[in-house]
């Protein structure tokens, strides 16, 4: 076997190679389906908390409101199954969706339960506790939305933006700090403390190939400016 580089000429007709062999490595590109289909998705989700505050004797518009967006949630899941590509094992996202039809049917459940005890229960009693649901459905929904973005932490632009993100909040600081300066002269005289000692957690859950990305990412960033300059 011989490597051949994307410089070298490859030419069969000297017979060195009887075959040749092309690997190419891929990888999807979440974000384009995130912005489509998973923001609305989560959208319809945070919205189904509005069941829980309903009346409990409207069980139409109960019923109008948890079944509007399971409507909408399958149509989302149609389309999103045909445009991804076809594996034969269960993806993330399948299971993202399937939980998230999990909530809405205990939901609807609940609003079912909710309306045969209405006159059951004290009403001041039965709105905490809807209230309480709604709030429980809440944690439901944002775990199952960290849950599935978390692999994102693990791509090299995540660590990009966390860098730009602290980048424009340090800009605003001193930005802020020198305001403040201005409209209050007394405080000009104070020792402000070094910076650069004090490491956030989001440097520390980074790891090493993270501050390095970082690192990398602001030196780029710095050579662009001097070059504008």
């Amino acid at each position: 076997e011989k490597d051949v580089n994307s410089m070298q000429r490859y030419d069969n007709a000297e017979g060195a190679f009887s075959q040749a062999h092309l690997i190419m490595r891929v990888r999807r590109d979440p974000y384009s389906y995130l912005l489509r289909v998973a923001s609305v998705a989560e959208l319809l989700m945070f919205l189904e908390a509005l069941s829980f505050l309903t009346d409990n004797d409207g069980l139409a518009d109960r019923f109008s409101i948890s079944g509007t967006i399971f409507l909408a949630m399958v149509s989302l899941y149609g389309p999103m199954a045909d445009a991804l590509p076809k594996v034969s094992v269960v993806t993330r996202v399948d299971k993202w969706h399937l939980y998230n039809f999990v909530l809405l049917f205990v939901s609807n459940i609940e609003n079912l339960v909710a309306f045969s005890l209405r006159n059951i229960v004290n009403k001041t009693a039965m709105e905490y506790t809807e209230s309480l649901l709604g709030i429980v459905y809440l944690v439901f929904v944002t775990k199952n939305l960290l849950w599935f973005i978390q692999p994102l932490r693990d791509r090299d632009e995540y660590t990009e933006v966390v860098a730009w993100f602290e980048d424009a909040r340090d800009s605003y600081k001193e930005k802020l700090l020198w305001a403040v300066d201005r409209v209050l002269p007394w405080r000009r005289g104070r020792e402000r403390p070094p910076e650069g000692r004090k490491r956030t957690t989001s440097q520390k859950n980074w790891g090493t190939a993270g501050n390095a990305v970082r690192a990398a990412t602001r030196i780029r960033r710095l050579s662009l400016k001097n070059k504008a300059k």
